[in-house]
């Protein structure tokens, strides 16, 4: 019998396909954009969906300006949501809070807090 005239044919008996997990991360640092080492030279673990949230803020939303104004800092909260709204329609992640200030001239900071879904624990990711 061909593969079309199976029970496969109906798409909705088939199973949905389980959300990709990830066994181990690494701890991303967002200054120098690379995977941090502990002391004997080995990658140090992080918690797999922060590393997600980590990279979607990455490539979705890009460094900020240099001078943030307050203009600045609600656009830039509206990048960061939106690159987050993939991990957020998949049930990976509920987002608590996305806070964006400047610690000193020149200088903006990022904090965005969630809820891992799959642990229930909240967490944060922050970057320079």
């Amino acid at each position: 019998m061909p593969y079309a005239r199976g029970p496969y044919s109906q798409h909705s008996s088939l199973p949905s396909p389980d959300v990709t997990t990830i066994p181990v991360a690494r701890k991303l640092n967002f200054a120098t954009k690379r995977y941090e080492l502990d002391a004997n030279g080995n990658y140090v673990a992080m918690n797999a969906t922060a590393q997600r949230v980590m990279l979607a803020l990455s490539f979705g939303a890009p460094n900020a300006p240099r001078f943030l104004t307050a203009q600045d800092m609600e656009k830039r909260r509206q990048q960061i949501n939106t690159a987050l709204v993939g991990l957020v329609a998949e049930g990976a992640i509920e987002v608590t809070s996305v806070a964006v200030w400047r610690s000193k001239a020149g200088e903006g900071k990022e904090r965005v807090k969630f809820i891992n879904k799959s642990t229930g624990l909240g967490e944060s990711v922050s970057r320079p």
